[in-house]
């Protein structure tokens, strides 16, 4: 069996973990109360980091690992979720910390 630990995407999780910050960064503070048709707050959000990120590249790579492992590609995915999850509770509260 070849080893499936190759074919993580490294960098691509690093990417989308990034862009998952920066967009809960601006939506939260920065964006926060512009209209949501705001053509720089889409431009930004959706056209920027949406092209920055890459969900269904990730997606792609994950099928390349589960016919190798289902148990790396399942370990994979939730690895990505967590970083995911865990970048954007940052983005929420890198300013909730005023005194």
């Amino acid at each position: 069996m070849p080893d499936w630990t190759h074919q993580i995407p490294w960098v691509l999780l690093a990417i989308n973990t990034v862009g998952v910050f920066v967009a809960t960064d601006l939506l939260r503070h920065r964006l926060k109360h512009h209209d949501p048709n705001d053509p720089m707050r889409l431009l930004l959000v959706t056209g920027f980091l949406g092209g920055l990120t890459s969900y269904s590249g990730l997606f792609a790579n994950l099928a390349e690992i589960w016919h190798l492992t289902i148990g790396g590609c399942l370990l994979v995915t939730a690895g990505a979720i967590l970083s995911g999850l865990f970048a954007g509770m940052l983005g929420l509260g890198r300013h909730r910390r005023k005194t």
